[in-house]
């Protein structure tokens, strides 16, 4: 064999170690993220990054404690499973792994009583039907979660009772 076809099968090899290592790294974030905070809520929603980046129908965990929350979901494209986040908590977010995608929520509004929608800094935006969620049940969103979110909003008029 030459030199070049060994330094091909060696690049082919650092790549996929480095993949396999990014995925595992963001693995453990996202565990560590679960351990800290105490509540969970799993539901289902539409995720719109830009025009041609939209997920549909797709199953989003949202974390909360008394002061921030964080959703994360998974983007699937073909064979790859790629995670996202998105953070009321700007500290929360300096401290991701610099490969995985990250959003900071800015507002949110509630457009029915059962759909709300949160949005990024950027295009991004979530839209959550609370009542098409994971085990067919209607969510009932947490009085902590509530109270939560009625802070963070920057709009008075977006107030949830």
């Amino acid at each position: 064999m030459n030199y070049i076809t060994i330094i091909l099968i060696l690049l082919g090899l650092s790549i996929f170690f480095f993949f396999i290592y990014r995925r595992i790294l963001n693995g453990k974030y996202l565990k560590e993220i679960e351990l800290s905070y105490p509540n969970s809520i799993a539901f289902m929603a539409d995720v719109y990054f830009s025009k041609l980046h939209i997920l549909k129908s797709i199953k989003l965990n949202i974390l909360f404690d008394k002061k921030s929350f964080v959703i994360y979901g998974y983007d699937y494209y073909n064979t790859r499973q790629t995670k996202f986040l998105f953070s009321s908590d700007l500290e929360q977010l300096t401290n991701v792994p610099s490969l995985l995608p990250t959003y900071q929520v800015s507002d949110f509004e509630l457009l029915k009583v059962d759909t709300l929608i949160l949005k990024g800094n950027g295009n991004e935006k979530i839209t959550a039907d609370l009542n098409r969620n994971i085990n067919l049940k209607q969510i009932i969103i947490d009085n902590e979660l509530l109270n939560l979110l009625n802070n963070l909003t920057s709009n008075p008029n977006n107030k949830i009772q």
